[in-house]
């Protein structure tokens, strides 16, 4: 359900409102309280990862895509690898040809976001006092965020991140039952029991135990 009264994709929800999009997913999860929402675009996110400079992510599924624009290869290997300003955007939005599309695609969006937080981290915890202020201009220009936190709030934010390691970050999709067609779209349907789960779990503040016990369930990861 779209916060407004209709059904559709979860995406459908925003439309350039944050605010709807925000009740909406709060919805899904139980009426799960956001106290905060951060909204960049393609262009803002590439200035952000251009001032972070090159980071590492932990690829699962090595894939070959050629830029149909300029016959330009990016190969992914499988493992850790390294994301440049100049690729990091092929992998992230590359879907079909990963065996399981949209899943996968999603996947890298979270393993890009735990190397993003890796690369801020050494930032804020190394001698580049430059590469952090670069990285704060950056985000200040090109995210809005909307709610109860500012974004100069967020700034102070940055020396936590001193004490905090990927083992403290659980990274989870809102789990899946399937797949089907409403209305003409392809759509990805949502598992209503896990996701009362996920948002039990949520709105208790720790998911260490939710993630344990749906480890090895691929519409959860």
């Amino acid at each position: 359900p779209i916060d407004g009264g209709r059904e559709g994709k979860v995406n459908s929800g925003f439309g350039g409102d944050v605010g709807r999009m925000t009740r909406t997913v709060s919805s899904v999860l139980g009426d799960l309280p956001i106290h905060a929402t951060a909204l960049t675009g393609f262009a803002g996110y590439t200035a952000i990862v251009e001032a972070l400079g090159e980071f590492h992510v932990e690829n699962a599924i090595e894939s070959t895509f050629i830029d149909p624009n300029n016959g330009r290869p990016s190969h992914f290997p499988k493992g850790r690898i390294t994301l440049t300003p100049k690729d990091w955007l092929v992998y992230a939005r590359q879907r079909k040809e990963l065996p399981r599309g949209d899943l996968d695609r999603t996947a890298r969006h979270r393993a890009i976001l735990l190397g993003m937080l890796a690369r801020v981290r050494e930032l804020a915890t190394g001698p580049d006092a430059a590469g952090l202020a670069g990285l704060a201009a950056a985000a200040l220009a090109h995210v809005r965020v909307t709610g109860r936190i500012g974004p100069e709030a967020l700034l102070a934010y940055a020396p936590r991140l001193a004490g905090l390691g990927l083992d403290d970050v659980t990274a989870l999709m809102v789990p899946v039952s399937g797949f089907g067609t409403k209305s003409g779209q392809s759509v990805t349907l949502l598992d209503a029991g896990l996701t009362a789960d996920l948002a039990a779990a949520l709105a208790s503040g720790d998911v260490r135990e939710y993630a344990a016990q749906t480890a090895g369930n691929p519409r959860t990861r």
